[in-house]
């Protein structure tokens, strides 16, 4: 009799385990079909740099707030490639240029540096074409700090510099104009700086 209780008692729990558990069971499952982890509240499309990288300015000796920086307190998108510039680095030079013109009245607080890989010259159609890209050539001081700066990142992403000199987010191929586009606008709406 004692046993037909404790199947009886184990038989009650797990019913009211059910009743309690089994609704967030289900929600869960419905949101996330894959049975991956859920989102956790990021509404960011490109990838945050959690360990935040000061990239380094052309004088290390002299202090950051007397340098002649070329992050002059803007935001800025930053490009690494060769001076060919094949396709995958013109379209990624093409969709940030246009970002930066969704941005209206903001775009004046972003700008654009395409860094080189190699001695290369850039590509004559890509100067014409992106009138205001800055360029810094492969044996620039600036080039090889940022390219060891980025590791372990691949350099076809596009990084994010914010007005401090501070690397802080990457944006990879896939995540296109959008994502890109709703990122820095949010980031100028609640940026105090820059």
């Amino acid at each position: 009799m004692s046993e037909q209780r404790k199947k009886t008692g184990r038989l009650q729990l797990l019913m009211l385990a059910a009743v309690f558990f089994g609704p967030a069971l289900l929600a869960w499952l419905l949101y996330n079909p894959g049975g991956g982890t859920p989102p956790v509240g990021s509404t960011a499309n490109g990838e945050l740099i959690t360990t935040v990288k000061l990239v380094p300015d052309a004088n290390l000796q002299v202090p950051r707030e007397q340098q002649n920086s070329p992050y002059p307190g803007r935001w800025t998108l930053v490009h690494v490639g060769d001076g060919a510039c094949n396709e995958p680095c013109a379209i990624s030079l093409y969709e940030t240029r246009q970002v930066r013109q969704a941005l209206g009245k903001d775009d004046q607080r972003v700008q654009r540096i395409l860094f080189l890989l190699d001695d290369t010259p850039l590509n004559a159609a890509i100067v014409e074409q992106h009138p205001g890209l800055i360029v810094f050539p492969s044996d620039h001081l600036l080039a090889s700090a940022f390219i060891a700066a980025i590791e372990p990142y691949s350099i076809q992403d596009v990084f994010l510099i914010d007005p401090l000199g501070n690397l802080i987010m990457r944006f990879t191929t896939d995540i296109g104009m959008k994502g890109m586009h709703k990122d820095l606008k949010k980031l100028l709406k609640i940026s105090h700086i820059g």
